[in-house]
């Protein structure tokens, strides 16, 4: 077994290795944070019948790496559109599995937040982890699709849209824009309006007040105490 010190490979090796051929994203993270969603890339199969065999996601002073099988990716894409066109059920079945386990999540949260956790024992602490665990593990799973999807889409069908055609492109792009604004894109808004008001007092201190507003490692537990 070779020691954590003697093992040195570095972003640049890692992806040197062109068989097979990864589809890599990098974001700030901690491993804490990212440990629910990475243990639900092991359960896609229960909601689809293909399936990522490697995900490799290592992190350094607070950035990671996300790296998946570009092929894997984009058969899993095929798969659930084949299988969309065939039958829409499909994705409304996985849709309401998803609403399930979300509901069940929420009412979990609930439960916690009238909880006096202070005062719980590290067993308890344990009991009450592993019921909020699994709901929110099964929650991220049906929507973890969208992960192979964008290989799919840039590599495949962005390629077979005439790029000559301005209606079609304005019609993808009102598809692709989300039903509810999530919190990246609440971040873009804001940092764009701080932008387009550049020329008004207090810029800086503006800017400063959306990076600690949206920077989500501040925000979300790193440093628990």
């Amino acid at each position: 077994m070779l020691e954590k010190s003697k093992i040195k490979i570095t972003q640049k090796d890692f992806l040197g290795i062109k068989n097979p051929v990864w589809w890599f994203q990098e974001f700030p993270a901690v491993f804490g944070l990212c440990y629910g969603w990475m243990k639900a890339f092991t359960k896609i199969s229960k909601y689809y019948d293909k399936n990522y065999q490697i995900l490799v996601v290592p992190f350094k002073n607070d950035y990671g790496w996300q790296v998946l099988e570009k092929r894997k990716s984009i058969e899993l894409a095929r798969y659930v559109l084949s299988q969309y066109l065939k039958n829409s059920s499909f994705i409304w079945n996985r849709i309401k599995e998803w609403k399930k386990y979300k509901r069940k999540f929420f009412r979990i949260c609930n439960q916690i937040k009238k909880e006096k956790v202070n005062g719980l024992s590290h067993k308890n602490l344990w009991k009450l982890y592993n019921r909020l665990m699994p709901a929110y593990t099964e929650g991220l799973v049906p929507a973890l699709i969208i992960e192979a999807f964008e290989p799919y889409i840039l590599e495949i069908f962005a390629k077979k849209i005439p790029y000559k055609d301005p209606e079609k492109l304005r019609k993808l792009f009102i598809l692709e824009q989300p039903s509810v604004r999530s919190f990246m894109i609440n971040e873009r808004m804001d940092f764009l309006k701080i932008c387009l008001e550049s020329f008004k007092t207090g810029f800086y201190k503006k800017l400063e007040e959306h990076s600690n507003k949206f920077f989500w490692l501040r925000n979300n537990y790193k440093n628990v105490k």
